[in-house]
């Protein structure tokens, strides 16, 4: 749980490994009947990279709608069109969005406060299949090339910044996803 004082928000990030996902879209709506007008996404962790990338992700959008220069009008779409560093919600969820193949993924939600946070995030885990694991969401090597081809990031690209390895990765995706605040 990451508290957002400036937006009177919290942000839960949770990873499941071996979920079972037959249908994405009868998940997303059922998880959204469970737990109310909450702004939830869900995401296939390969393509997270990790909880810094989230969190910039999260602030990105918020702030968009803070200045009114949203791309959608719903914030959890806002966060997964930063997320994927796309301005459009097809081509974001076809890059980061849940398969019927996935079997690691990352939910957001953003709620109002820790006590909320902490009682959606026990009916989360409660009613997916998977086991709650929150190491999924961290960026690790097996995450690297499919990161790499998702972002359009070439190893020169990565060996052109002054950080290395998987930290040089991450900044370049967060990177990418910033700049769909100033492609607007």
């Amino acid at each position: 749980m990451i508290e957002l004082p400036e937006h009177k928000l919290v942000l839960s990030l949770l990873g499941f490994r071996d979920a079972d996902v037959t249908s994405p879209k009868q998940l997303l709506l059922t998880l959204r009947k469970t737990l109310g007008n909450i702004p939830l996404q869900i995401l296939d962790a390969t393509f997270i990279a990790g909880t810094n990338h989230a969190l910039f992700a999260t602030l990105n959008a918020l702030n968009a709608f803070k200045q009114g220069n949203n791309l959608s009008s719903h914030i959890e779409v806002e966060v997964l069109l930063y997320l994927s560093a796309q301005r459009q919600i097809s081509k974001a969820i076809e890059l980061i969005g849940v398969k019927t193949h996935t079997h690691n993924i990352v939910i957001i939600l953003l709620t109002s406060s820790r006590e909320e946070a902490q009682r959606l995030e026990l009916i989360l885990e409660q009613s997916l299949s998977g086991q709650r694991d929150d190491s999924v969401i961290i960026l690790d090597d097996n995450k690297r090339i499919p990161l790499m081809q998702a972002f359009n990031i070439t190893p020169v690209q990565i060996q052109a910044t002054t950080k290395q390895g998987l930290e040089a990765l991450e900044a370049l995706i967060i990177e990418k996803s910033a700049m769909l605040a100033v492609s607007k």
